[in-house]
């Protein structure tokens, strides 16, 4: 089971306006967390450049072209 999946699963035990003030909760606590961060200067913690090949080879371009 995917995470999506199990996520869905524990939302669908809620009324549909509880699940989705939940969801939108957890979004605007996610989005302020990630301001700070950002503002902070401080790197994300989960990138990974083997994610995103294409991130190395816009490195390599000069002037990223």
């Amino acid at each position: 089971m995917t995470l999506r999946q199990e996520i869905g699963a524990i939302l669908s035990r809620l009324h549909p306006s509880e699940a989705i003030s939940l969801i939108e909760s957890i979004g605007k606590e996610l989005r302020k967390k990630n301001s700070i961060r950002i503002n902070k200067g401080i790197e994300p913690k989960s990138l990974l450049l083997d994610d995103r090949p294409d991130l190395e080879i816009l490195k390599l371009k000069p002037n990223g072209k």
